[in-house]
């Protein structure tokens, strides 16, 4: 009974903060599922996911049943996300929870613009295959997400484009750079702060 009403409830407040939740439930008790989050491959997401920017994850303590990512370059909040798990009759159902972003939509949704975007669009199908990996005791496998794996605004397929050429090449992008410019460019022209 307490499970039923704590989904309800997460279910109003996803309702009520305009998120859309993905649902899935997997054969582990709730306590087994919270472990294996803890042990989720945050490291072969970061590196499959990541653009230009130089980001961290931090995993926050969990809240109840609540875990959540926050994604940081240099101190500075770039991204976020939560899962919420919930006992079922079934095993552990575990709900994806992404901010909205300033459109209404979600943050990384692919169709957010971002002049230093930190992850590929759309971070949704990859956290997916973070808490899948996590359940079934796997690493992050990119290979497993749909299409498009990388995609911005009106369909185009540069959301990370340039700035992840950059960090490639040993050189990271930073939030101070100018939209387009290179870090190494930018700081030749005395353009980033």
């Amino acid at each position: 009974m307490r499970f039923g009403i704590a989904s309800a409830l997460v279910g109003v407040a996803l309702a009520v903060a305009g998120c859309k939740p993905s649902q899935k439930t997997y054969p582990v008790s709730l306590a087994e599922g919270l472990a294996r989050l803890d042990n989720a491959d945050v490291i072969g997401f970061r590196n499959a996911r990541q653009c230009g920017l130089l980001i961290h994850f931090q995993k926050l303590l969990p809240d109840g049943n609540l875990v959540t990512w926050r994604v940081r370059s240099k101190n500075q909040l770039v991204a976020s996300f939560s899962v919420s798990l919930s006992q079922t009759e079934n095993g552990t159902q575990a709900t994806i929870v992404v901010p909205k972003a300033a459109d209404g939509g979600e943050i990384y949704d692919g169709k957010q613009h971002y002049s230093h975007p930190a992850l590929m669009q759309p971070l949704r199908p990859a956290v997916q295959e973070m808490i899948d990996a996590a359940m079934e005791k796997r690493p992050f496998d990119w290979h497993r997400l749909p299409d498009p794996l990388n995609i911005g605004p009106n369909d185009t397929l540069t959301n990370c484009g340039m700035g992840q050429e950059s960090l490639q090449r040993g050189i990271p992008v930073e939030l101070s750079d100018p939209e387009g410019v290179p870090h190494d460019v930018a700081v030749k022209l005395g353009l980033s702060h």
